[in-house]
């Protein structure tokens, strides 16, 4: 019996990966202004610096948004290697 192709696989793949990478793009730079702006080395925005640096979800999300997207990006790295098919 022929194996059926699963195209379905790399579309997720792909689309986690630019999720995770849109979620680091904009989790990043607020969990560092937020962290100065709990210092009082910046101006603090609407007073939300200390509220949104130790809210609990937002280091969840980047610790989730940077596994995902390093294990994805591993995977491609081991894809180009040949050392794991698609």
């Amino acid at each position: 019996m022929e194996r059926r192709f699963q195209s379905y696989r790399g579309t997720w793949a792909w689309l986690i990966q630019r999720i995770s990478a849109i979620g680091l793009f904009v989790l990043i730079p607020i969990k560092i202004y937020t962290g100065w702006a709990a210092k009082s080395k910046v101006p603090d925005l609407f007073d939300l610096g200390r509220k949104v640096h130790f809210n609990g979800t937002i280091d969840i999300l980047l610790l989730l948004f940077f596994l995902l997207h390093g294990l994805y990006g591993l995977r491609v790295i081991l894809m180009d290697l040949g050392l794991v098919k698609e």
